[in-house]
């Protein structure tokens, strides 16, 4: 499954308290997106995963560890991926799938 855009604050509520483990990336205007959103937009977490730019959505998030990947399920942050940790990203997409 590609991943989908997060248009608004209040979708990324939706997104986050899912039943289903969540991947999110995070980025901004200043770091824009890393390699990772190209994985997930094809599809690589193997559950459902979205992305979301932080300033039009109204997100608050620690601007200095953008790009970020966060898995969550039920609107808890079970792990994070700062941005360029391929290791790391592809862990998380490993234990979303595990969650499933």
């Amino acid at each position: 499954m590609a991943a989908l855009p997060v248009e608004n604050f209040a979708e990324f509520q939706d997104v986050i308290n899912r039943s289903e483990p969540t991947i999110i990336y995070f980025f901004d205007e200043n770091g824009g997106p890393g390699p990772e959103l190209e994985h997930l937009l094809n599809g690589a977490a193997g559950v459902a995963a979205f992305f979301a730019d932080i300033d039009q959505c109204h997100i608050e998030r620690d601007a200095r560890k953008l790009p970020q990947t966060v898995l969550y399920k039920g609107g808890e942050e079970l792990g994070d991926a700062d941005g360029g940790d391929m290791d790391m990203f592809f862990e998380l997409c490993e234990r979303a799938q595990s969650e499933a």
